[in-house]
C-alpha cells in the first residue's frame, strides 16, 4: 500500500498520510489502556464462568469507551481545524482536511465499535477467532483499496471506503460474543468492577506518546519528505514486531488465565519457556533484518527518483530500536496479567518524556 501510494500519489502525500495517522492514532491507540485493565480483569470470571462478573465489567467498560469516543471526536475536530496550519504542506486545506476526516472514521470503526466485544474474547482465549475475522477485513480493505488507487480515485475516497468495509469486525465480535456468553446489559454496579482503570488509561497514554512521538517530531520540525522515508523503514521493522505479536497474544491469555486460577508453578514454566522463546526468536529476526533492511528499501523504492530512501545507519538504528522494544515484551505481558499498572506508571510517564525531550533536541541536527 504504501508502496502504491508513494507511486500514484508522490512523497509529499505519503508524508501526509503518515503524519495524519500518526496525529490520530496518539488519540485511537488510547483504548488499549483501559482494554489491558479491563483484559486483566476479564481472566478470572471467564475462567469460572461467572455471567454477572463479566457482564459488570462489560457495562462499566462501555460506559468508559463512550467517553474516549466522545474525546476522540473533539480532538478530531480540532486536528482538523489545526493540522494544516501546522504542517509545512504544497497541499490545499480543503484536501488535507478531507484526508483527516476520512482516516478518522476508519481509526473510529477499528478501535471503537465493538472493542470490548474483541476484550472478552481474547480473555477466553479465543485470540484466533479475532485474527481471522482481522486477516479477512484487512485482505479485502487491501484488495478494494488496490482496484481504487489504480483506477485513479482521490486518497480520501479510498480511505471513506476503508472505514465502510472495517465496520464487519465489530459486527461479527458482537454476534460470537452474544452467542457464547449471555451477557446482563442493563444490570447495575454497585462496585467499581474494573481495578485500577485510569492508571492504566493513563500508562498507555504515556506508551502512545513514546511510539509515537518519531512522527510527530519529523512533521513538526522536519519535511514531509523525511516523513515518508522514515514510514518506510518503520513499516519493515513495524510490522515484523506486529507479527511477532500476533503470533504471541494468545500466550499473555494463557498467562492471564494461570494467574487468576493461582497456578503459579505451571506459569513458572510457561514464562520461562515464553521469555527465552521470545529473546531468541526476536534477536534471530532484527539480526537478519538490520542485514536485509536496505536492499528491501532498494527494492520497494526503485521506481522513485525524486528523493534518496537509502540510509544504512538509520535502518540498522531502527532494528535495534525495535530488537529491545520486543525483548521487554514478556516482563510488559506479565505486568498486564498481574494488574500492577500504578507501580509502573512513572517510569512509563518518564520513559515517553525523555523521548520527546531527546527527539526535539537532535531532529534539527541530525
Amino acid at each position: 500500500m504504501p508502496s502504491l501510494i508513494i507511486r500514484y500519489y508522490g512523497t509529499e502525500v505519503n508524508g501526509l498520510l503518515t503524519s495524519i495517522t500518526q496525529f490520530i492514532s496518539v488519540i485511537s491507540f488510547c483504548e488499549f489502556g483501559i482494554g489491558a485493565v479491563i483484559q486483566t480483569s476479564l481472566y478470572k470470571p471467564i475462567a469460572e464462568n461467572n455471567i454477572e462478573e463479566i457482564s459488570r465489567i462489560y457495562v462499566s467498560g462501555s460506559k468508559f469507551f463512550r467517553v474516549i469516543g466522545l474525546i476522540f471526536i473533539i480532538y478530531i475536530s480540532i486536528i482538523a481545524f489545526v493540522f494544516p496550519y501546522l504542517v509545512n504542506s504544497p497541499f490545499e486545506n480543503k484536501y488535507t482536511i478531507l484526508l483527516i476526516i476520512s482516516i478518522s472514521i476508519s481509526s473510529f470503526a477499528q478501535f471503537y465499535l465493538g472493542v470490548i466485544y474483541k476484550l472478552i474474547l481474547n480473555s477466553a482465549q479465543l485470540v484466533y477467532v479475532q485474527m481471522i475475522i482481522s486477516s479477512f477485513v484487512i485482505v479485502i480493505n487491501t484488495v478494494l483499496s488496490i482496484i481504487l488507487i489504480i483506477n485513479g480515485y482521490e486518497l480520501y475516497y479510498v480511505k471513506i471506503m476503508s472505514s465502510i468495509i472495517f465496520l464487519i469486525q465489530p459486527l461479527f465480535y458482537y454476534m460470537i460474543v452474544n452467542r457464547i456468553y449471555k451477557i446482563n446489559r442493563n444490570i447495575k454496579i454497585c462496585e467499581e468492577p474494573i481495578n485500577q482503570k485510569w492508571n492504566g488509561f493513563y500508562q498507555h497514554i504515556a506508551t502512545v506518546i513514546l511510539e509515537n512521538t518519531d512522527t510527530i517530531v519529523l512533521t513538526l520540525f522536519s519535511t514531509l519528505e523525511n516523513v515518508s522515508i522514515y514510514a518506510v523503514y518503520h513499516l519493515v521493522t513495524n510490522g515484523l514486531k506486529l507479527t511477532l505479536m500476533s503470533m504471541t497474544s494468545s500466550v499473555k491469555s494463557l498467562l492471564g488465565n494461570m494467574y487468576a486460577t493461582s497456578q503459579l508453578k505451571d506459569l513458572n514454566k510457561v514464562f520461562s519457556s515464553f521469555e527465552w522463546i521470545i529473546h531468541t526468536f526476536s534477536t534471530l529476526i532484527f539480526s537478519i533484518a538490520a542485514i536485509l533492511i536496505i536492499p528491501f528499501v532498494q527494492v520497494y523504492t526503485n521506481s522513485i527518483t525524486s528523493i534518496n530512501y537509502v540510509y544504512p545507519l538509520f535502518g540498522f538504528l531502527m532494528c535495534v530500536s525495535m530488537l529491545i522494544y520486543m525483548i521487554r515484551l514478556p516482563y510488559n505481558y506479565m505486568i498486564q496479567v498481574a494488574g500492577h499498572y500504578k507501580e509502573t506508571q512513572k517510569s512509563a510517564i518518564i520513559e515517553s518524556l525523555l523521548n520527546i525531550m531527546i527527539s526535539i533536541m537532535f531532529v534539527s541536527k541530525f
